[in-house]
């Protein structure tokens, strides 16, 4: 008895050798062309085309697809404006409206409307209507709306990786993209900087004044550092983790090429939120020996690499200067801004002086001439004190409190070893964004940091559901 071919395999059939067919013809069209007009770049352009569209198609199928090129488009920041000059358009915001749309259009085909929620619904609700809220009163409203938005969108990029992420392999499969591209940038920047013996030499006789820091693919250093923190906790957790050789041989490599991209940008605040991840990341393993092999080979690489040997003195410098510093130093002008932030608090408690209104109030407070032009506050702790008030700062420790609780909740629940390894990761590296941003400003509009934030609750979801299932199936 011979059963008959169900007609949606058929259709799936034809509708596939269609496009085989149709990917010929195109190329075979573009060779022609390539050849009758000397243009040798069409086929080249086909090549892309095709697999372009069938990366379309993919992503349509399963957004996660597209959800790896948006985390790809984060770290890659400023390095290509679609548009330069008038409208400053990165790949990480046109990535970010397709990923949307392929999630919608994928709900649509499959008649799913259901949306994994965080629970903590209300507090970002009204966290967010504080912030529109405030703009009312604020003295930067146009500053302020904007970034307004900017958070907002930032938050639907959460819900976005928790309702597309099924399984712990895709949380892995991003960050090993992630630490792929990072070991393009840091190895660039090493190259640019640390291996530069001009940029060495002349940074440390400019009296510690570093002027070749590595900016990569952001403007500022201290945001191009914060990059190599999520890596370098995976990485590490990885080589605590598993006892192949080539897997700690690969991940040890890339440990101390990201350290010293970290190096490479003279970003004190980063350093410190570094040590601090590490430290998680080697307390939860219980293998606190690693700091002995990296310190180890930052003697000998310091020994005998002559370059290194005028970085080492020069970030030896950055460091005595934190507790040294003058009226132009940078560690006195974010006690300024402290100082500054806390006088806005005192003389508007309750809502804050609105949001973005900080740097238009600043000079009620200080000169800027004093901090040198700095207006921009370096503390997101501060800064929602001071504009959004008591309020807003109660909604705001309790909204990140119960980010970190699900962080650390993940390594309570983690069964294998490799959701071990990845809940030990993003929650050391949580609290490194956290402890980066109390030095430095702009943490609420960090994408990197949200992603982080959505691989969390999407971890979450992937782990503690299984628990729960184990569970009932023993009782």
């Amino acid at each position: 008895m011979t059963g008959k071919t169900p007609l949606s395999e058929l259709t799936t059939t034809r509708f596939t050798n269609t496009v085989i067919l149709s990917a010929i013809l195109l190329y075979g069209l573009l060779a022609y062309l390539s050849y009758a007009f000397n243009l040798t770049f069409l086929p080249l352009i086909g090549i892309v085309a095709i697999l372009g569209v069938g990366y379309v198609y993919s992503s349509l199928k399963d957004p996660y697809y597209i959800l790896l090129l948006v985390a790809l488009g984060s770290y890659l920041g400023n390095l290509v404006h679609l548009v330069e000059g008038a409208v400053p358009l990165t790949i990480f915001q046109v990535l970010l409206v397709a990923c949307f749309l392929f999630v919608a259009l994928n709900k649509l085909m499959r008649a799913d409307f259901e949306v994994k929620l965080l629970g903590i619904e209300l507090e970002l609700l009204l966290f967010t209507a504080l912030i529109f809220l405030s703009l009312i009163y604020s003295p930067n409203e146009v500053n302020g709306m904007f970034n307004a938005l900017r958070f907002t969108v930032l938050l639907i990029t959460v819900y976005l990786v928790v309702n597309i992420i099924t399984n712990i392999n895709q949380v892995a499969g991003i960050l090993i993209i992630l630490a792929i591209v990072s070991v393009v940038l840091g190895s660039l920047s090493i190259k640019e900087t640390l291996l530069n013996p001009e940029a060495a030499v002349m940074d440390y006789l400019t009296d510690g004044g570093v002027k070749d820091r590595a900016s990569g693919t952001q403007i500022d250093p201290n945001i191009f550092a914060s990059h190599f923190l999520l890596p370098l906790a995976f990485v590490s957790s990885i080589f605590l983790t598993y006892k192949s050789y080539i897997i700690r041989g690969l991940s040890f490599l890339a440990s101390i090429l990201f350290i010293m991209g970290l190096m490479s940008t003279f970003s004190r605040s980063a350093w410190v939120a570094a040590a601090i991840s590490l430290i998680i990341v080697a307390y939860y393993h219980r293998q606190l020996k690693i700091f002995v092999w990296l310190g180890l080979f930052a003697f000998f690489a310091v020994l005998f690499i002559p370059q290194l040997q005028f970085v080492a003195l020069n970030i030896m410098e950055r460091v005595i200067d934190i507790f040294a510093g003058s009226d132009d130093d940078s560690s006195m002008i974010r006690i300024m801004l402290g100082l500054a932030a806390m006088g806005m608090f005192f003389d508007s408690y309750f809502m804050g002086i609105g949001f973005r209104g900080f740097p238009e109030a600043f000079p009620n407070y200080y000169s800027t001439q004093v901090s040198i032009g700095v207006s921009e506050p370096h503390n997101i702790t501060y800064t929602v004190l001071a504009e959004l008030g008591i309020i807003g700062f109660i909604l705001f420790v309790f909204i990140y409190w119960k980010i970190g609780s699900i962080a650390y909740h993940n390594i309570k629940n983690s069964i294998s070893d490799l959701e071990r390894s990845i809940s030990i990761t993003l929650f050391a590296t949580y609290i490194a964004f956290i402890i980066f941003y109390q030095f430095y400003g702009g943490g609420l509009f960090d994408n990197n940091f949200w992603i982080l934030v959505g691989l969390i609750f999407a971890l979450n979801y992937n782990i503690l559901k299984p628990a729960e299932q184990i569970k009932s199936e023993l009782t």
